[in-house]
């Protein structure tokens, strides 16, 4: 973002990337059942509760599948998103419209209306996998390319959790 944004902005945003405050792993539990019908233990034979990253749309889980045995990235959106992005989205137009009004040579209009078509599609995790599985029989044809899509396990229609 740093060639849209002064550097001073950018800097302070960099722990959002990847050291957000984490979800509770009891949150995480009742999105399980809701997005799968299933309980973590149900589905793992181990699940570590202590995220290995968190972000500011989703922290990433390690655990072991139950009926397969592999070990698995478990990428689990944070449970308040749906809640608050509709808020964030709104008083994104409104700061960058009251910018635009007082400072207009900083007309960041178009930004908040990529925010508002992107974001949902950043929110939607299926849209993610189907991305992934794109990708992945894309570069099977290119085995030259130094590049690693890991192999997603899509068996369940999930929006807000997915499994690599």
């Amino acid at each position: 973002m740093g060639y849209l944004l002064p550097l001073e902005w950018t800097t302070t945003f960099i722990p959002l990337q990847d050291k957000c405050p984490i979800s509770s792993i009891e949150s995480i539990e009742e999105m399980f059942i809701a997005d799968t019908g299933c309980r973590i233990d149900e589905l793992f034979s181990s699940f570590d509760p202590e995220p290995i990253g968190a972000a500011s749309l989703a922290q990433v889980h390690i655990g072991i599948l139950k009926e397969t045995g592999q070990k698995v990235a478990v990428k689990v959106q944070h449970p308040a998103l749906a809640e608050w992005v509709p808020l964030d989205l709104a008083l994104t137009r409104f700061t960058f419209s009251t910018l635009k009004r007082f400072f207009p040579e900083y007309d960041l209009e178009w930004l908040s209306k990529e925010m508002d078509l992107s974001l949902p599609q950043e929110l939607d995790f299926r849209m993610e996998a189907d991305n992934a599985r794109r990708a992945s029989e894309y570069f099977k044809e290119h085995s030259d390319a130094p590049l690693v899509i890991p192999e997603g396990t899509f068996d369940f229609n999930l929006n807000v959790i997915i499994i690599y």
